[in-house]
């Protein structure tokens, strides 16, 4: 459903990785969740996870000749989620694009 361009720019996939990563801190006592490699020809993607709250933590420059230039891991605190509302819908504030451990 998500893949399919009618359902794109409607929020959904942030809300899912919302719900998702609430259900990992509230019902499976995640302290970290991750999204790793997420590719840099997939802006969109990458602006769902940075919406739901994570930041990149990471930055992977991908062998030449691969389709993606750059690839990267993203992270979600407890603490970082419990801010943002704990992931309710449309609850979402503006991420910093990257980690304060790799500026």
């Amino acid at each position: 459903m998500i893949g399919e361009k009618e359902f794109w720019g409607q929020g959904l996939g942030t809300e899912v990785i919302q719900r998702l990563s609430t259900f990992a801190f509230d019902e499976q006592g995640a302290d970290l969740v991750f999204g790793c490699g997420m590719a840099d020809y997939n802006p969109a993607s990458l602006n769902a996870f940075q919406k739901a709250g994570y930041i990149v933590d990471a930055q992977i420059e991908q062998p030449v000749g691969k389709k993606a230039r750059y690839c990267y891991d993203l992270v979600l605190t407890r603490a970082e989620n419990t801010a943002l509302g704990k992931g309710m819908p449309n609850q979402c504030l503006s991420p910093p694009t990257t980690s304060a451990r790799h500026q």
